[in-house]
C-alpha cells in the first residue's frame, strides 16, 4: 500500500515543509518508489508511491489536474471501465489511459462529494479543493485501507499509518482507556472510530470526512444491505452467476503480470488461483503467477503440503512452501518492526508471517488471498428455514428441507435446540468477566458496563445470513486487515495487500 499524509492548518500558518518531509519519509517503507510533497500556505500533502499496476508507471502524487484541487490517495478503482463510461458521458474527456487516482479527481470534479457513490474498490484519499477551501476524505466500504486523523490544537493531521501522526510534536501518546478496555475484554477495540491513542481517531469504514471552516464532520455513505433474496428458476444459474462475479472481482485485481496467491489447499484460495491463471492466460502477454504456502511438516498431523501441491501442479503454477515447525513462539517479538502500533490479539509466530510476505514481496506486488470464504459462503441454513417457516412459506421451505436432504444425505439443520436452549435460559452461553483486571482501572472506565454491553444479544444482522453480515460490517474484519497491512512492514511492504476476493 502506498502512504499518505497531510497536515492543514487551521490558524492560517503555512505548513512546516521540514516536518512534512519528515512525515513523508517515515512512510518510506509503504512506498519505496517516489516520495513527494506539496504545499499550498496552510495546506501540504505528502505521498510515499507504491506502484502496483500498469498504469501507474509515471504517476506521481500528490495530484491535481488543473492546479487548484489536490488528491493524495492509496486506492485501487475497480469498475474501472463502467466508471470510465460515466464520466467521459457527462464530461466529454478520452480517459482511457487515465489511473485510479485521476479517475477518482475526475469523479470529484463531477460528482462532488458524491463521488463515492459511484466508486467500488479498496480505497483511503484525501482531496484538498482550494476553490472551497475544504478537505474531502474518505474511506472504503469494508476498511481495507485505513486511515487516520488527528486534531490538536490550531492542526488537523490525517495519514493511512497511525504511527506516522506520532512523529507530528502536536500528537501526545495519551492513551485512550476505553479502546484499552475494550482490548482486555475482546482482544480488540470495538469502536471504529477510536484508536488506542486519544489523540488520534479514525474515519471509520463506508464514512467520508470533511472539514470546512474549521469544522469536522464524518457521515456514512453506504450501508450493506442484504435483504433480497436471489432467486433463479434453474440450480445452475446460481454457479453461473457466481462465476461471473467471481471472475470480475478477480480480474479487477490483475492488472500487472507478476502476481502471488497465498494458497492452502482448500477450496477458498485454490479457487482464486485458478480464476486468475484462467484469466491471465487469455491476455497476449506473458504472466508469472505463483503460489507461496506456509506447511507444517512434523510438529502436527497437517497435509497442507500435500492438497497444495496437487493443486499447483493440476494448474500449472510454480508453488513456494516456508516450514512453520522452523519457527518459535513468539520468536524476535522484540523486533520494532514486528510491532503493531495498536494491541490485537497475540500472532504467535510473527517472524513467520513477516518472512511470508518476504517471499511474496520478492516476486511481485500484488497478492491474492481468498480469507475467510468459510464465513462467507457456508451460513447455516437454518436461519432461511426459519424465515420460510414464519412466513408461513411453507411449500417453498418443504421443497427447500427436500433438496438439502438429497444433496446432504443428512437432517437439516432447523433451530430446535437453539430454541429450547433460549426457552430455559442457556442461550448464549454467558461469558465470565475477567476478574483478572485492575479493579481501579476497570472502575475508572466503568469497565463492566462496558463488558455488560458488549455481551448482550443483539438482533441477527440479517434474517438468512447473518454470520456473513456480521463479519463484513463488524469491527474484526478490519481489525484483521489492519494486521495483515501491519506485518508487511519488515518485507519494506513492496506489494499491496488490497486484494481480498470473497468479501468485496
Amino acid at each position: 500500500m502506498s502512504g499518505i499524509v497531510g497536515i492543514i492548518n487551521t490558524d492560517g500558518a503555512p505548513v512546516d515543509r521540514d516536518l512534512l518531509w519528515r512525515m513523508t519519509r517515515f512512510l518510506s517503507y509503504r512506498g519505496p518508489d517516489t516520495l513527494q510533497i506539496w504545499t499550498d500556505g496552510h495546506v501540504g500533502f505528502g505521498h510515499a508511491m507504491l506502484r502496483t499496476t500498469d498504469e501507474q508507471i509515471n504517476e506521481h502524487q500528490p495530484f491535481t489536474l488543473e492546479g487548484d484541487v489536490w488528491i493524495s490517495a492509496d486506492a485501487r478503482v475497480d469498475g474501472r471501465s463502467n466508471l470510465k463510461e460515466r464520466l467521459e458521458g457527462t464530461s466529454g474527456r478520452n480517459l482511457k489511459a487515465a489511473t485510479d487516482i485521476e479517475l477518482i479527481l475526475h469523479a470529484y470534479l463531477e460528482w462532488d462529494t458524491g463521488c463515492v457513490d459511484q466508486l467500488i474498490g479498496d480505497f483511503a484519499f484525501a482531496i484538498w479543493d482550494a476553490r472551497k477551501q475544504r478537505l474531502f476524505c474518505a474511506r472504503d466500504h469494508f476498511g481495507v485501507k485505513p486511515f487516520f486523523y488527528s486534531q490538536v490544537g490550531h492542526n488537523l493531521i490525517f495519514s493511512n499509518t497511525l504511527n506516522c501522526l506520532r512523529v507530528h510534536p502536536a500528537v501526545s501518546n495519551q492513551l485512550n482507556e476505553t479502546a484499552i478496555g475494550d482490548f482486555l475484554l475482546c482482544a480488540l477495540n470495538q469502536d471504529p472510530a477510536t484508536t488506542v491513542f486519544k489523540d488520534i481517531n479514525r474515519i471509520p469504514p463506508r464514512s467520508v470526512m470533511v472539514w470546512c471552516g474549521g469544522n469536522v464532520r464524518i457521515t456514512p455513505y453506504w450501508s450493506l444491505s442484504a435483504n433480497e433474496q436471489i432467486t433463479y428458476r434453474r440450480p445452475a444459474a446460481y454457479l453461473e452467476n457466481f462465476t461471473e462475479l467471481l471472475h470480475t472481482a478477480v480480474n479487477d485485481r490483475l492488472r500487472t503480470n507478476h502476481v502471488a496467491v497465498s494458497m492452502s489447499g482448500g477450496l477458498d484460495s485454490t479457487t482464486i488461483a485458478a480464476t486468475a491463471k484462467k484469466l491471465l492466460s487469455k491476455r497476449d502477454k506473458a504472466f508469472d503467477l505463483r503460489a507461496f504456502t506456509v506447511v507444517c511438516d512434523r510438529l502436527i498431523p497437517d497435509r497442507e503440503r500435500h492438497y497444495s501441491r496437487i493443486a499447483a501442479d493440476a494448474l500449472g503454477i510454480p508453488i513456494q512452501y516456508i516450514v512453520a515447525d522452523d519457527y518459535e513462539v513468539l520468536e524476535q517479538t522484540e523486533r520494532t518492526e514486528l510491532r503493531e502500533p495498536e494491541p490485537f490479539n497475540v500472532e504467535p509466530l510473527p517472524k513467520l508471517g513477516a518472512d511470508l510476505m518476504s517471499q511474496i514481496a520478492s516476486h511481485g506486488r500484488v497478492s491474492l488471498t481468498g480469507w475467510d470464504g468459510d464465513t462467507l459462503m457456508c451460513e447455516s441454513p437454518r436461519f432461511y428455514f426459519g424465515r420460510l417457516a414464519r412466513n408461513f412459506q411453507l411449500v417453498r421451505l418443504f421443497g427447500s428441507v427436500a433438496q438439502y436432504v438429497r444433496t446432504k444425505k443428512a437432517v437439516p439443520p432447523i433451530g430446535l435446540r437453539t430454541w429450547l436452549k433460549r426457552k430455559i435460559g442457556k442461550y448464549p452461553v454467558p461469558t465470565l468477566y475477567p476478574n483478572w483486571v485492575n479493579q481501579s482501572f476497570a472502575t475508572r472506565v466503568n469497565l463492566v458496563d462496558r463488558w455488560r454491553e458488549l455481551n448482550a444479544e443483539l438482533p441477527a444482522a440479517h434474517p438468512t445470513r447473518p454470520k456473513a453480515v456480521e463479519l463484513l460490517g463488524g469491527s474484526n474484519w478490519w481489525c484483521l486487515l489492519r494486521t495483515l497491512i501491519q506485518v508487511c512492514r519488515p518485507c519494506r511492504s513492496r506489494f499491496d495487500t488490497h486484494s481480498w476476493i470473497f468479501g468485496s
